[in-house]
């Protein structure tokens, strides 16, 4: 029994990161932030969200409803953690993005973005479209590619050290 235990905490381990802030001396090296990344990334993956769930889930005559849902959607789940680090340590924005050593996207990110993002587009796309494997599926993958790209993104023109 204490067997199967092992490989599930093993997979959690790798996959949900966990920081300890023991040093304060933190700095980025790179002049970009990660919230300078934001807005490309941004018009990026509601390109790549809206595309996709139009065109997988042949939601063609509903285009804006589409974007208006996958905006909002977006909005909720990159809020989500900020709202909920910001009740923790009064910190603004900001201040999160600029002085912690963190990246905006990981895979904890991801997690929520998929718990938030595919139960609220699902809910108001569902009864546009044919199928709503594909709409599920469509969310899912495309919110997976844009979480990765953005993620890219972060590392490959942001970096810091102690």
């Amino acid at each position: 029994m204490k067997t199967r235990k092992i490989p599930v905490f093993l997979i959690l381990f790798c996959l949900i990161p966990s920081i300890a802030f023991a040093n304060s001396s933190w700095h980025w090296i790179s002049e970009t932030r990660p919230y300078d990344v934001l807005p490309f990334v941004i018009v990026l993956t509601l390109l790549i969200e809206t595309i996709s769930v139009i065109f997988a889930a042949d939601l063609k005559e509903v285009k804006f409803k589409v974007f208006i849902v996958v905006l909002i959607g977006n909005l909720l789940s990159f809020s989500a953690p900020y709202i909920s680090a910001a009740t923790d340590i009064n910190y603004s924005f900001r201040d999160m993005l600029e002085h912690f050593p963190v990246y905006t996207v990981d895979i904890l990110y991801l997690l929520v973005t998929l718990i938030i993002e595919i139960p609220f587009v699902y809910a108001f796309l569902a009864k546009n479209a044919e199928s709503g494997r594909k709409l599920f599926l469509s969310i899912l993958i495309s919110n997976a590619v844009t979480t990765l790209l953005t993620s890219l993104a972060e590392r490959i023109f942001c970096y810091g050290k102690w």
